[in-house]
Order: C-alpha cells, then structure tokens, then sequence
C-alpha cells in the first residue's frame, strides 16, 4: 500500500495478546504482514482459522482515511491510503436457549471481535468498536463518496492458499521500489499463481467493470432465504455477521461490504 497523503482499552475477551515484535512486518506490504500474522495466529498461537479474516479496505477511487496511523505526520495519525490490510478475529460466545426472536435481537452481540493492525498507533488487537471510532472515526465524519470504504472479507484459509504477490504494485516505471521491499520471498499461491492481489484490491461496485472472479460486491446483502433474485442485492435487513461469514467462507475472494453494513453485523445497528 502506498500512502497519497491513546487511551489503553480492555481487550475482548478471550482474545490473546501478541506483540508486535513477534510479527513479520514491512512498512508499505500490509497484505504480506498479514498473511504471515494469520499463519503466525493459526500456526504458533493455536488460533482457529475459522474466526480469522483478511479485510482489504479500499475503493474504486483508490483513496481511503485512517486515523491513528503510525506512518502519520499530522497530530491526528491521518493517512490517506490506495489500500489497506487488517487481520479480523471473530470469536462466537456460546449462546443459550432462548425464544427465537429474542435470539435475533441479540444475535449481533454474540461475539467478541477485534482488528489487527500492524500499522495502528491503537492497541494491537483492538476491539473493533474502538477500531471505528478512532481509527475509522466512522461515528464522526460523513466522508465525501471518494473516501468511502469498502471491505472485501476472505477467510483465514481461502487466503492463505490462495493469496499472491510478485510486488510489482511497488515498482515504479525504471524498475525502482517505491518502497523497500520484505526480505523474504514473494508469495505464490498453493495453484503456482504469482499474483492476484489486484483481484483482492478490487472493490469495484460497478457489475460492468468488476474484476472476473473476484466475488461477489454487495450493496446490501443478498443471501439465499431472503426472498430476492437479484444478486446485484437488496434485502430490507442487514446481514448477520454468520450470513458474512457465509459468503466469506464460500467466495473465492471473499465478499465486498460497505462499511456500515459490516459494522453494523460486528457491532450492531
């Protein structure tokens, strides 16, 4: 990724802390940090791949605020970047018997969740309530369409066998780095493809122009049940973070989402 211009908190519980230190990180190659922070995760830290997730954010205008970002000069971490990339962990909390509409009702507070961030002056992790607040100032600042977010989800699993860089997004037209590159090898996907990230990056809402392949982009989710046809989607009702998961977990590059919708399955509306 490429830049174009704390209190302490409690963490969820039953989320483990991990320092940064421990992690593999190269300023300006999110998408490789977190490919190694899932494998780290799930490999050293006994984590379940299945409440872990990759999140692109970008859009089609490529341009993206975060707050709270180290590689910040302003007094207020604002970065403005063409992509970026976090580690989602979504932990589902046992949930007891209860009546069925109650259980609607409660079903987006079931779970505890948070970001990882290796690129964040917040906690690491942080919840992702406080994620939005400070890093996404989602709650204070109607962005402008240009800066609008938009999150492509993609299973712990699909990503790592499938995700690839040859990092040829960072050279510039002589051949030079726009920044220096990882020490360690390129990824190559577990097919021998040695590159697909602009398949992750896309986040093109437009059916006409969308990468072939990449996934299906919702402007509100459209899910089987729903009573709708129309994949281009419309359902009266945000999806529930299960029904994310679904598409995150059945797509071969997991499901595009707006920001509230996302938000509002993790925090409620």
């Amino acid at each position: 990724m490429a830049a174009t211009a704390s209190a302490a908190v409690t963490t969820p519980a039953g989320l483990e802390q991990l320092s940064r230190q421990q992690c593999v990180y190269t300023a300006c190659y999110c998408e490789e940090n977190v490919y190694h922070l899932l494998q780290h995760l799930i490999h050293s830290k006994g984590r379940q791949a299945v409440n872990l997730f990759a999140v692109f954010i970008s859009n089609s205008s490529e341009t993206v605020p975060f707050w709270q970002q180290q590689a910040s000069q302003q007094p207020d971490g604002l970065v403005v970047w063409d992509y970026h990339v976090v580690v989602l962990e979504v932990q589902q909390q046992p949930q007891q018997q209860q009546p069925q509409q109650q259980q609607q009702q409660q079903q987006q507070q079931q779970h505890a969740a948070a970001v990882w961030d290796l690129d964040t002056l917040l906690p690491f992790p942080c919840s992702v309530q406080q994620y939005a607040q400070q890093a996404l100032q989602a709650d204070k600042i109607v962005l402008a369409p240009q800066y609008e977010r938009c999150y492509r989800v993609v299973s712990a699993g699909a990503f790592l066998q499938r995700f690839a860089s040859d990092r040829s997004h960072m050279r510039r037209g002589d051949g030079s780095w726009m920044a220096p590159p990882p020490h360690h090898p390129c990824i190559v996907a577990q097919d021998g493809c040695t590159n697909n990230l602009h398949c992750f990056r896309d986040m093109n809402t437009s059916t006409q122009n969308r990468t072939a392949g990449t996934g299906a982009v919702y402007d509100s989710i459209n899910l089987p049940g729903t009573g709708s046809g129309d994949t281009s989607g419309c359902c009266a009702m945000p999806a529930s973070w299960q029904d994310i998961q679904l598409l995150a977990s059945n797509s071969k590059y997991g499901v595009v989402l707006r920001e509230q919708q996302l938000l509002d399955a993790l925090l409620g509306p």
